[in-house]
């Protein structure tokens, strides 16, 4: 990834960081209760270098916790000292710190661009169709499950801008957070940005900022490393019928995409027929992306359908309408 483009943050004075600190991490009179953590809570405000957003996510985790040891886990962390790739060492604590499966759901959130403005309802989707999102309650709504782990990584600052509609909740991801995510995840995620762009055989999940170099140059180029791609992410919009050859042909390139996303502005209002033949496609993405009441039926030949996805009513109906039928 390299180093990631600095950003101008406003800086808090010493004083006004211990006060945002202790309002994040502190219930109601424990700071008289138990003193030492106040002094471990200033020696961890000193090493967020006055920045806000340091502040307030290690505020946030440490919120109603009493044990000593597991603040002093915190102030004596190794990736305080790490340097070189322009990651605030405050952030990679508090992603060290999550659970495994909020850990996977937040990675997976950096294929969509920067500044992306997204509703709960598409993320867990979009979690839904990689198999993030697990209950040992077979009857349990899994949207349910996804919105909680929507809520869970809002409350820890992992996102921001949380805005509550009534058709769901509107949220951001902070840019120095996308920047975590992106390095963490450098390994299976490529973003496409110009003709010259390297892609590496362990990718799995593409977004693609400049579809003419993708379509043209990386396409043809990087075939074969692309075989295990699960997800493609168009991040402008696609224009039929300038793009329908083009598109159905990277259809058939991928037989085992499970995800795609098309974002604002594109055209499609037919469903391609290619993409019947995908193997593992999620229904729960395919659902969203053409709306279109009059698109033909067409049978999917899906081998390995989610069947987590039967458990959104939403998703079953879909899956009616377009005759997707499971093929074990």
């Amino acid at each position: 990834m390299g180093t990631v483009t600095p950003y101008n943050l406003t800086l808090l004075g010493q004083r006004d960081c211990l006060s945002l600190f202790y309002k994040c991490a502190f219930k109601e009179r424990q700071m008289e209760l138990y003193p030492n953590l106040v002094e471990i809570g200033k020696d961890i405000v000193g090493k967020c270098k006055q920045i806000p957003l340091a502040v307030i996510n290690l505020g946030t985790q440490l919120y109603g916790k009493t044990d000593e040891k597991e603040w002093g886990s915190v102030r004596d962390s190794d990736k305080w000292e790490e340097k070189g790739d322009g990651i605030l060492p405050a952030l990679k604590i508090s992603y060290q710190r999550l659970p495994t499966h909020l850990k996977r759901c937040f990675l997976y959130s950096s294929i969509f661009p920067k500044d992306h403005l997204f509703s709960d309802l598409e993320l867990v989707q979009f979690w839904m169709a990689h198999g993030l999102i697990q209950s040992s309650n077979p009857n349990e709504n899994l949207e349910d499950v996804g919105l909680r782990y929507v809520r869970e990584l809002i409350s820890k600052c992992f996102f921001q801008d949380y805005e509550d509609w009534i058709f769901g909740a509107l949220f951001k991801m902070q840019d120095l957070m996308h920047d975590l995510a992106s390095s963490l995840a450098q390994n299976e995620f490529s973003i496409i940005r110009s003709q010259n762009h390297q892609i590496s055989k362990t990718t799995r999940h593409l977004s693609i900022l400049d579809t003419d170099s993708f379509f043209h140059q990386t396409l043809p180029n990087f075939t074969n490393k692309l075989t295990h791609v699960r997800s493609i992410l168009f991040a402008t919009g696609l224009e039929a019928p300038r793009c329908k050859a083009d598109f159905e042909k990277c259809l058939s390139e991928f037989k085992h995409l499970r995800s795609l996303e098309l974002m604002d502005g594109s055209e499609f209002e037919v469903l391609p027929e290619k993409i019947g033949a995908l193997k593992t496609f999620e229904i729960s993405q395919f659902c969203r992306v053409f709306k279109n009441e009059k698109t033909p039926k067409i049978h999917f030949q899906i081998t390995e359908f989610a069947s987590s996805a039967y458990r959104c009513k939403r998703i079953r109906r879909a899956a009616q309408r377009y005759e997707v039928h499971d093929h074990p």
